[in-house]
Formats: C-alpha cells, sequence, structure tokens
C-alpha cells in the first residue's frame, strides 16, 4: 500500500472566513459609531465605517468569487447599515419602521448568501475529497493486485507451454503460480481490512527499495526476460520516495510484461539527491500513444506527489515503449 496521504479539510482558511467574534465585533464597534454620531461627527465616522468594513471583511472573505463577494456581501451590507443607521436618526415612527425593515431585510439577504455559497463550497470540498478517495482506491487495489496477478499469468502460461514436454517445469510454474495467487488473495484482504478499519498498520510491511530485486526476481522466475544489475550504492531517500521509486519499478515492469515482447532493460541511478529510472522493452504491435490507464495515471500522481517528473511514451519507428521517471531524495 502506499504512504498515508494528508487529507484537507473540506474548506480552506478563505471559503471558512474570520471567526465569528470579529462580525460580532464589528457589529458592536457599528453601533457604537451610530451613537456617536450626534456627539462627535469625527468619531462616529471612524466608527461605523470601521465597525462596518469589520463586518464586511469577515463575511466577504468566506465568498470565493470576487462577484460574490461584491453583490452577495458588500452591497447589501452597505445598504443594511446606511438604513439602520438612518432609521436612528428619523423622528417619525413610520420613517423609522420602513428604513429600520429594509435595513433587517437586506441584514437578512446578505447572511442567507454567505450561508448559502458556505454549504455549497462544503458540498463541492466533500464531492473533490469522495472522489480522491475514490481514485486512491483504485490506485491502492491495482498496486497491491495488478503485479502479482501478472506474474500469475506468465508461470501460468509457463506452465501451459512446458506441460507435455517438461512436466516437472509445468508442475514448478503452477506451484509459483499458485504462490503469486495466494499473495494477491492476501493483499486484497489487507485492503478490505484497512477500509474497514481505516488502520494503515494493518497492511504489514510497506515495500522498501531493497525489495526490488526480488521483485525483479519473481518476474523473472515467471518467464519475462529482464536485464537489471542492482546499483551499488543508494542515497538515503525519504519514506515517500523510496515506495514511488519501487512503485514506479514495480508498475512499469507489469506493463512492461503484460504489453511488451522480448528484452526488458531496467535502469536505476543513484544521484546526490535524486534517482532516475528507465525502463524500456519493444511492443507487439506499432500505437501512436501511450493509453494511460489506472496503473499509469496512478503511478503519475505518486510519482508528482513527491516533487519528480514521468515521462512515458512510444517510438513507432523502433516500436519501443519506454518509461522514465525522476524522483527527489
Amino acid at each position: 500500500m502506499s504512504d498515508p496521504v494528508h487529507v484537507p479539510s473540506s474548506s480552506s482558511p478563505a471559503q471558512r472566513g474570520l471567526p465569528i467574534w470579529a462580525t460580532l465585533v464589528g457589529f458592536g464597534t457599528w453601533a457604537i459609531g451610530v451613537l456617536l454620531w450626534p456627539e462627535s461627527l469625527a468619531l462616529g465616522v471612524v466608527f461605523t465605517v470601521g465597525g462596518g468594513g469589520l463586518v464586511a471583511s469577515s463575511l466577504a472573505v468566506s465568498v470565493s468569487t470576487i462577484a460574490g463577494r461584491v453583490w452577495g456581501v458588500i452591497v447589501p451590507l452597505t445598504a443594511a447599515l446606511v438604513l439602520l443607521s438612518q432609521s436612528t436618526a428619523q423622528a417619525s415612527f413610520s420613517n423609522r419602521t420602513v428604513l429600520l425593515t429594509f435595513g433587517v431585510l437586506c441584514l437578512i439577504l446578505t447572511f442567507a448568501f454567505v450561508v448559502t455559497h458556505r454549504s455549497r463550497a462544503e458540498r463541492e470540498a466533500a464531492e473533490l475529497l469522495h472522489n480522491e478517495q475514490q481514485r486512491r482506491l483504485a490506485s491502492e487495489i491495482h498496486d497491491v493486485v495488478g503485479h502479482t496477478l501478472a506474474a500469475t499469468m506468465l508461470h501460468v502460461s509457463a506452465a501451459r507451454l512446458a506441460l507435455r514436454t517438461d512436466p516437472d517445469s509445468a508442475i514448478e510454474s503452477l506451484e509459483l503460480a499458485e504462490k503469486h495467487g495466494r499473495r494477491s488473495i492476501s493483499d486484497i484482504r489487507s485492503v478490505v481490512q484497512l477500509l474497514r478499519s481505516g488502520d494503515q498498520q494493518s497492511l504489514g510491511a510497506i515495500p522498501a527499495v531493497s525489495d526490488i530485486p526480488t521483485l525483479v526476481d519473481d518476474l523473472r522466475k515467471a518467464g519475462a526476460d529482464i536485464v537489471f544489475t542492482e546499483p551499488a550504492d543508494s542515497p538515503d531517500l525519504s519514506a515517500g520516495s523510496a515506495l514511488t521509486l519501487y512503485r514506479v519499478v514495480q508498475e512499469g515492469l507489469t506493463n512492461a510484461v503484460r504489453h511488451g515482447t522480448g528484452s526488458i532493460e531496467l535502469r536505476i541511478a543513484y544521484g546526490s539527491d535524486f534517482v532516475t529510472v528507465h525502463i524500456t522493452n519493444a511492443i507487439r504491435t506499432a500505437v501512436s500513444h501511450v493509453r494511460e490507464g489506472t496503473g499509469l495515471t496512478g503511478m503519475r500522481d505518486r510519482v508528482r506527489a513527491v516533487g519528480g517528473t514521468l515521462d512515458i511514451h512510444v517510438d513507432e519507428a523502433q516500436r519501443r515503449w519506454t518509461l522514465d521517471a525522476w524522483i527527489p531524495a
């Protein structure tokens, strides 16, 4: 399984807005300013404008679009504060009532707009989070099961070809296929257990760079022709980069086995603060582009998440598929 992924909260600070006390303080400041108007024009202007500005800021920051902030918050809120302040200066009860009513109505419209916008933003964030979780789940299942199934099919194919001419070899291939099949079942159970409990530790050991030679040997035993020499030295990789390196090699070799033919070349080279992966082999039929399925898409996302780059292309003239990855240490 992959490294744990930090999931952001359902709304950003801009969407959440300022604390509610900022709105309350703004209204209080504005009310004091209204009371100060008869005593001091300067203080009245300072307090009403400052308080109104704080209220507008605390509400407008919850709205993501400029148009929404202007027409959904600032304009109706300004109208509300002006109407309410003017109502206090009216001698006529009917005039005060009319101004107060329209002022309160503008306030209601402002708060209704802010609440509606935030609710919609939270729903959209929840939907994005759900889609991301589904994408991650598809990638995890593919990573866990894809490689062992590919190795299983290679062993089954080898057994079928050797069944009549070399029964002992066929039996050995079937035993290896059974071994990989049981591993797939165990991995699937681990995924199911993770989904039920949410406990990352239930997955057991996470693959490491030191497991890459075993990965290559498993495919070689299944009949894949892989040219690979383990590098002598390797820098200390972060946990995320080490797991990404393993998954890139795993998915790259699996795709080469499934869709390619002939010898597979694997090169891993370490720099001072990075590692590169190069995988290439011949393809059966000429294609103009690489169609990325769940595995390649998940691999690209993994590399991008740690700050690396991934390039997958096809040489039509030479009919070769090539994968190049650069992963920071």
